[in-house]
């Protein structure tokens, strides 16, 4: 973790110990995220990690959670878009297809009915 700031408050006691010498320390991390698939992607994300030198402990808190969760959202939200961009032309080009289908079926259904008599 890469740290990128670092605040001391007296506001916070130490989840393990009770200690009020709790330091919290923003950092930059990353953390994986695993697909139903097995597909594993590690995302960035920024959160607040506590420390506290009296038990040694180290955590995050639902401060921590939220940039967690946020960070797969935007993921999510990246990957669905990159998706719908690329299909977009896909469904753009079948919706030609269909016209153009729809224009020549007269001529289709003439030479079907022409196929049809010569056997």
């Amino acid at each position: 973790m890469e740290a990128v700031g670092s605040t001391k408050t007296e506001d916070i006691q130490c989840a393990s110990c009770g200690s009020s010498r709790v330091t919290i320390t923003i950092e930059a991390c990353k953390f994986p995220l695993t697909a139903p698939n097995g597909v594993e992607v590690w995302l960035d994300v920024t959160q607040p990690v506590m420390r506290c030198p009296d038990c040694n402990m180290e955590y995050t808190d639902y401060l921590g959670e939220q940039a967690r969760s946020e960070a797969v959202y935007q993921y999510l939200y990246t990957s669905m878009r990159t998706l719908y961009e690329i299909h977009k032309e896909d469904t753009v080009l079948i919706q030609k297809l269909q016209d153009e289908l729809k224009e020549n079926e007269g001529v289709i259904k003439v030479r079907r009915r022409r196929l049809e008599t010569r056997s």
